[in-house]
């Protein structure tokens, strides 16, 4: 405390701030935020360093290998292009719990 009492205030490097204008100049705002909110925002800066890391070893490997990425492409072309089965079943089919009528020995 006896250094502060030997000083004056213009030796101390304290600057006269008058003015919000003049704080804000010198350094930026104090911004103050509630813990859900800091909490939030750590989670979204987790899940975008996790995306670009993920992007980055994808990248990584589509360089390496790229027989298994025109394997991977191809197979997906080929399920894409084969025919669905749209529509509704007849009465003939069974579905996974439909009843399959059995041939009776009168009818045969």
């Amino acid at each position: 405390m006896t250094w502060f009492e030997t000083k004056l205030d213009h030796d101390i490097n304290f600057l006269e701030i008058e003015t919000q204008v003049d704080a804000e100049f010198i350094g930026p705002p104090a911004t103050i935020e509630s813990r859900p909110t800091i909490r939030k925002t750590r989670i979204v800066l987790e899940q975008r360093v996790t995306r670009e890391r993920d992007e980055a070893t994808m990248a990584r490997f589509a360089r390496e290998n790229p027989h298994l990425v025109q394997a991977e492409t191809e197979f997906f072309w080929k399920r894409d292009d084969e025919p669905k089965k749209v529509g509704r079943k007849t009465k003939n089919e069974a579905g996974p719990f439909g009843l399959v009528k059995l041939k009776s020995d009168d009818e045969v």
